[in-house]
């Protein structure tokens, strides 16, 4: 009996959201301008139909969607709806204890937040399903791919940010539905790579223009040149839609990327073609396609990867994830590379660093680390696995973590530049000598750090 109840009870449920929907599309203005779909949903759907969701049709999120692309006005969204994590991650208290090494090395106000996290614009309508994935520094802007989640699955976006500023510019809509898992930037041929995981047949899908160099190539990567992000923020719209016609095709399918000197590693995150579950990646010339370096092996479970110099010698960054419910681990490798041994990551680790969970893709661009994560993602909040989501991309000091000293602001005229006080110094400290006989304090930033409840706590 109780069986046939709630049965019942789920089939009206369904028909009421069934006619909830045709009427939301006859009568717009009626639905969305008194909020009554909303409060119906939180009262009557959430109560009624069962969360196993046996069916599998998800009718809630798919009401919500509609909602939401019935609605094109809305902007792409900036709010910040996990930053008490952020002050947990600084604090280094509770579960955030085991991150306190990352945390000695943070520009602490230094962050990113990631846009689209309630909701994107995508021109055509919006969506608050959208997962944060790649990253990279292009010039004067810092990137964020993402992928959409809903079924039918919308098209991929870029969200745009200002470096120097830190604010949202504008979201670039891709002509691709695809999981845009990583992003890099070629430097000198201007171009912004794009990571797109989906099958392609070059003699089917390729084009006149486009120049497949390889004969094995599965899989493409997408060229957007950065004039076109420029373009898109000079109109000063919220949401720009830009095709993508030129591509890098190649052999492996492409989890994440990174540049260095004219060439670009594809990588994938568990070697799905040669039977392996070690993360490996493979070199392409930027200007010809050709393959010029044959395979890099890395560590397990490879979200994102960087190559940078640092004093001279050359480092291999990896972002890695262990899933929803453990810490993910930044891995900090020497790399050598001669024309004899050709690309060998260090068998040695220089560091390993716990961080939050779930991360994606990272950068270096100077002395910053940039790390994506996207565990703030609607397609995880209403699971409620995680604690620890984050809604900004960190900016950790690449010396600080290479070195394992903390955070090293310089003194001007042996003082702290008036931005900054100091932090975690005993009393009468004021500075820390260092090599290259320059002199340095552990600093944070003077002015308050403001949650979004508007308090002025650490």
């Amino acid at each position: 009996m109780c069986v046939l109840f709630q049965t019942m009870r789920r089939l009206v449920a369904g028909l009421m959201i069934v006619a909830a929907v045709l009427f939301s599309c006859f009568y717009p203005k009626v639905v969305y301008g008194n909020g009554l779909t909303e409060a119906f949903l939180m009262s009557e759907v959430k109560r009624s139909v069962s969360w196993e969701d046996p069916l599998k049709m998800n009718l809630y999120e798919m009401f919500l969607d509609r909602n939401q692309i019935a609605n094109p006005q809305y902007d792409t969204s900036t709010d910040s709806p996990f930053e008490s994590n952020y002050r947990k991650l600084l604090t280094g208290t509770s579960q955030w204890s085991s991150f306190r090494t990352l945390n000695r090395s943070l520009y602490k106000t230094g962050y990113y937040l990631i846009p689209g996290i309630s909701n994107t614009n995508l021109g055509s309508g919006t969506t608050s399903r959208m997962v944060p994935q790649g990253l990279c520094v292009a010039g004067q802007f810092v990137l964020i791919s993402a992928y959409n989640f809903a079924r039918p699955q919308k098209y991929s976006c870029i969200y745009v940010l200002n470096k120097k500023t830190h604010e949202y510019l504008t979201t670039i809509v891709l002509n691709i539905k695809s999981h845009v898992g990583a992003l890099t930037y070629g430097g000198n041929d201007g171009n912004i790579y794009i990571a797109d995981s989906n099958h392609f047949d070059p003699e089917t899908m390729g084009s006149e223009e486009v120049k497949v160099a390889i004969d094995n190539a599965k899989y493409r990567v997408w060229k957007l040149p950065v004039s076109e992000v420029v373009k898109a923020v000079k109109t000063k719209t919220d949401s720009v839609s830009v095709k993508l016609t030129d591509y890098l095709g190649v052999a492996v399918r492409p989890s994440f990327l990174c540049s260095y000197k004219g060439t670009l590693f594809v990588g994938d995150i568990n070697n799905r073609e040669g039977g392996s579950g070690r993360s490996f990646m493979q070199g392409y010339c930027m200007e010809t396609g050709a393959i010029n370096v044959q395979r890099v092996d890395l560590d397990s479970s490879t979200q994102g990867v960087a190559i940078t110099e640092y004093k001279g010698k050359l480092y291999l960054l990896s972002s890695r994830s262990f899933g929803r419910n453990y810490p993910s681990i930044l891995t900090i490798r020497r790399l050598y590379h001669n024309k004899i041994i050709g690309w060998v990551p260090s068998f040695f680790t220089v560091r390993e660093i716990a961080l939050p969970n779930m991360s994606e893709d990272v950068d270096v661009h100077g002395d910053h680390v940039l790390i994506n994560f996207e565990s703030a993602s609607k397609k995880y909040q209403k699971r409620n696995v995680t604690q620890r989501q984050m809604d900004r991309v960190i900016n950790a000091s690449l010396g600080s973590l290479i070195e394992g000293y903390p955070l090293m602001i310089p003194l001007k005229d042996n003082h702290l530049p008036e931005e900054y006080g100091t932090y975690g110094m005993s009393e009468g400290e004021t500075s820390l000598p260092m090599a290259d006989h320059f002199m340095y304090a552990v600093a944070l930033p003077k002015k308050p750090f403001r949650l979004a409840d508007g308090s002025d706590e650490r």
